[in-house]
């Protein structure tokens, strides 16, 4: 018999066969019937009824076939997680475990199993449409096997968890539950007979995950066995479970649990719900996918991702922000393609590759790729996308590069060849960043002082200026009879004018009055009544109301005159 590469269908033939070995050849009749009822609660105790008879030698055989069904009807429509808890209606105090002789070498654990259907046919007793068939209710088997003629046991890679299945189902509709329940023996040497075996705790509860269970070879382990005295290699394999989750909740903010049914959540497939706003992974998740055009999802937490998989976050146009954590190692092609807001995007060491068209068509205007980064494909970073004019098709589109982009790195070739490739400024920030800066000016006004601000595309250096106020000047100043008209350019957003003169150089208080003009149109006035032949000193200034309150621009320069 070839052990190699045990599988999920070989142990359940093993249920089987261990079933035929405590029944032996012997017809039996049948002493009893499990009876269903609809269920009471959230969960119901279900078991074995073994069947035995005595042949003509006088020996007692039992037989542990054993099927059934039974109703459940759901209040609400939903997803429900459907499990079975296998639990011994009689202990055998010295087996401690639930387990069936096979050979005098081998031993093993075999679980409760069931189906779930929407029809059933009181005429024939037969069940259709099947919800959860036999692939999908997520057997899995925990055993230790030892290996004929070899001391040395196969180590026990593998989680023994319930038989477990997640199924929509529809408020105010029957469904049927269809349950295999193994009954098995172990042999108590005090009593010289053998102990029963068998029961289940079947559950059914509302679910915010759909789940499969995934069984990953992990490690393997090659024995030299006798077969009919001839020695051969037999290989067997350790698993590891785990799951693959759909969000099928109503929240708005999701937090993705490290465990469901005591086996880790390891990938994210997508969600049912399109208006949920935040995503936080948990750190047993390796692969995520399935959350594109989901346009509420402004905030998301990758936790230690291994990969983000093809258009996985795509036409997410809430978010703004996003950080690959250091355990990514593969972006995935239109992973975020169609993020249009997205402005900032932090990938840490670590990363591999990048696939073709990641970050098409989002708001970045710089990117620094980590020096792990081994690939990066084509349109990934830089790009928009806009009609093609070049052809006749009124849907073409073409790619066209952001010629602002900037791209750094460090140290980092397949950096530099991208950057080369396209045309993007590329910076080399091994030894710290050589700054790229791009200025922006605030200009100053009467009132107010400007300022120009230096920022690096890249680190966010930013160096800023001041810039004075401006300042209003006199353009004209002519004297005339005991007078003089002063004249400015015209000025905006102000109120009026100050004009002050004085027979003093430093406009001493004494020697000074001041003449208020209200008028937003140039400064023409004509001050009258001075004294002949005195020398004048004049400056202007503007003002504007603020908050309810008078605020000034700076004096102008003053010039002087004497009056006629």
């Amino acid at each position: 018999m070839n052990f190699a590469k045990k599988t999920l269908s070989f142990a359940l033939a093993t249920v089987m066969a261990a079933t035929s070995l405590i029944s032996g050849i012997a017809a039996f009749a049948d002493t009893g019937k499990i009876n269903f009822t609809a269920i009471n609660g959230n969960s119901q105790a279900i078991g074995a009824v073994m069947r035995k008879e005595t042949d003509e030698k006088g020996n007692t055989n039992y037989s542990t076939d054993t099927d059934g069904y039974y109703t459940y009807i759901p209040a609400q429509t939903g997803y429900y997680a459907i499990c079975a808890n296998p639990t011994p209606i009689y202990k055998d105090e010295k087996a401690n475990s639930y387990s069936y002789t096979q050979t005098q070498d081998s031993k093993r654990v075999d679980l409760v199993s069931f189906s779930v259907y929407s029809k059933y046919d009181s005429v024939t007793n037969e069940l259709s449409d099947c919800l959860a068939n036999d692939k999908s209710t997520n057997y899995i088997l925990s055993y230790k096997q030892e290996i004929p003629n070899e001391s040395k046991p196969v180590a026990d890679k593998t989680m023994r968890i319930e038989p477990y299945v997640t199924v929509k189902l529809n408020a105010g509709q029957t469904y049927y539950i269809s349950t295999y329940t193994p009954g098995f023996l172990s042999y108590n040497k005090d009593k010289n007979d053998y102990d029963l075996y068998s029961g289940a705790t079947l559950t059914i509860t509302p679910s915010d995950w759909n789940v499969i269970i995934k069984s990953d070879a992990i490690s393997s382990q090659t024995f030299k066995v006798k077969e009919n005295n001839t020695t051969v290699e037999e290989e067997y394999l350790n698993y590891r479970h785990s799951l693959k989750a759909e969000y099928v909740g109503q929240g708005k903010d999701v937090k993705v649990p490290e465990k469901i049914n005591n086996l880790s959540v390891s990938e994210i497939t997508g969600t049912q719900n399109n208006t949920i706003t935040s995503l936080t992974l948990s750190k047993n998740v390796e692969s995520v996918s399935g959350f594109e055009n989901i346009t509420t999802l402004s905030k998301l937490d990758l936790a230690s991702v291994k990969t983000i998989k093809a258009n996985a976050f795509k036409g997410c146009t809430a978010l703004k922000e996003v950080v690959i954590p250091s355990g990514t190692k593969e972006i995935g092609k239109y992973a975020f393609n169609d993020c249009y807001a997205l402005s900032k995007l932090t990938i840490s060491n670590g990363v591999k590759s990048i696939g073709e068209k990641a970050f098409l068509d989002t708001s970045l205007k710089k990117i620094i790729i980590p020096a792990s980064v081994n690939n990066i494909e084509q349109y990934a970073f830089g790009y928009t996308t806009d009609l093609n004019l070049n052809t006749v098709y009124p849907y073409d589109t073409t790619e066209i590069l952001n010629k602002n982009f900037v791209m750094g790195g460090y140290s980092n070739y397949e950096a530099q060849r991208y950057a080369k490739e396209n045309g993007i400024t590329y910076l080399d920030m091994t030894n710290g960043c050589p700054h790229y800066y791009k200025s922006s000016t605030t200009q100053p006004t009467l009132f107010t002082y400007g300022k120009t601000t230096s920022v690096c595309a890249l680190c966010e250096n930013k160096v800023t200026k001041s810039l004075a106020k401006k300042k209003i000047n006199v353009s004209s100043l002519k004297a005339g009879k005991r007078s003089f008209t002063v004249k400015t350019a015209k000025q905006s957003g102000i109120k009026g004018y100050q004009i002050q003169y004085s027979t003093s150089k430093s406009f001493t208080k004494k020697t000074t009055k001041t003449v208020k003009v209200s008028t937003t149109k140039a400064l023409n006035k004509t001050v009258k009544n001075l004294k002949r032949g005195k020398k004048y000193y004049v400056r202007v200034r503007a003002y504007k109301t603020s908050n309810k309150k008078t605020v000034y621009s700076s004096w102008s320069a003053s010039k002087n005159i004497k009056v006629k």
